[in-house]
């Protein structure tokens, strides 16, 4: 709950914007909306997977942090369910739904 945004910028700012994840971090500073990161996702394919999966838990963290539970869940699942199980994102995502799961969604974090 540490309110980063202006280093989060900083370092934003030199980031390649022509290659993947910059979409993501494009959404993350709100110059971009969700609709907009979902069909980027789409097209971006690397080691033949397409990235919507990778999208969906940086949504998904983003929903936690506004308390929007249920939706966190769900983007959790999507990555769970399309990421690779090797990927970072995968394990993110059972952490989330383990942690949320326990919590009984009683509390954000």
């Amino acid at each position: 709950r540490q309110d980063d945004r202006e280093d989060f910028a900083a370092h934003a700012a030199v980031v390649d914007t022509t290659t993947w994840p910059a979409p993501i971090v494009q959404h993350l500073l709100g110059r971009i909306d969700t609709d907009s990161l979902k069909t980027l996702a789409a097209a971006v394919e690397i080691k033949g997977r397409r990235q919507g999966c990778v999208a969906a838990f940086y949504l998904g963290q983003q929903e936690l942090l506004r308390g929007d539970l249920s939706s966190a869940t769900a983007s959790f699942e999507e990555t769970r369910a399309d990421c690779a199980r090797e990927s970072s994102e995968y394990k993110g995502a059972v952490a989330e739904l383990q942690r949320l799961a326990t919590s009984d969604g009683a509390s954000a974090p």
